[in-house]
């Protein structure tokens, strides 16, 4: 430890203790926050992609018409000339 003898040539122990200026630290500032913004864009990106993956569940088929086409095909439905025409120039389009 150092021992102070004196300081520009005055020894400390000849200061009256009332003369002793205390300098009070300066109040800390409040600590910094963290903040976020989020832009409407990016919460509606977010919206999407959660929508996105939500429909990647779903399955493509829909089973309550796979159940119609089996009854109507089971029952002759679609035996008839009309139903055979439209099906049969749905598929020449589709090339």
């Amino acid at each position: 430890m150092t021992d102070v003898r004196s300081i520009n040539g005055i020894n400390p122990s000849d200061v009256p203790v009332a003369k002793v200026r205390r300098i009070e630290k300066p109040a800390q500032p409040d600590p910094v926050r963290d903040r976020v913004d989020i832009s409407a864009v990016a919460t509606k990106a977010a919206e999407v992609a959660a929508y996105t993956e939500l429909a990647k569940g779903v399955s493509d088929i829909r089973i309550d018409l796979v159940q119609q086409a089996q009854a109507r095909v089971a029952d002759g439905s679609y035996l008839k000339p009309e139903v055979t025409r439209e099906v049969a120039r749905k598929i020449l389009d589709s090339l």
